[in-house]
């Protein structure tokens, strides 16, 4: 199974460069926790990555809260590919979770800054990384 799922990819474009960042949302089973992560992908120097990660034992915490925000989700309808992904995925936690991504990420522009600050106002444990490249 292919344990990441990109929600967002978005593209833009000026005289001199061709620039573009994405969403991906990640199951680490070896870890036992997920993480949705904003990163630059132009390869260029000084690039911001940046990861928020919530173990398995905090994803019903975080289904709870989205299962509140969006009480229609069942009638949302993922893409082919969304369901593609979905069916692969074995835990039921991870599974709901990852519907309430679709929503959030592709319906309502969300991010993993905006995940992070739902997350943190809402009091559910999460850790947050950040990798800066250098130039050379």
């Amino acid at each position: 199974m292919n344990k990441s799922f990109v929600f967002k990819n978005n593209r833009e474009s000026n005289n001199d460069s061709n620039w573009f960042s994405d969403t991906i949302f990640t199951i680490h089973e070896d870890n036992k926790e997920i993480d949705l992560s904003d990163g630059d992908c132009d390869s260029s120097a000084v690039d911001l990555e940046e990861w928020v990660f919530v173990s398995f034992n905090n994803i019903t915490k975080v289904n709870s809260f989205f299962e509140k925000k969006y009480a229609s989700y069942k009638e949302f309808s993922l893409s082919k590919e969304q369901i593609h992904f979905y069916n692969e995925i074995k835990n039921e936690d991870i599974r709901k979770l990852f519907c309430f991504l679709c929503i959030y990420c592709n319906k309502e522009n969300g991010n993993m800054s905006s995940f992070k600050r739902l997350l943190d106002d809402n009091n559910i444990e999460n850790k947050y990384t950040a990798y800066r490249s250098s130039s050379d």
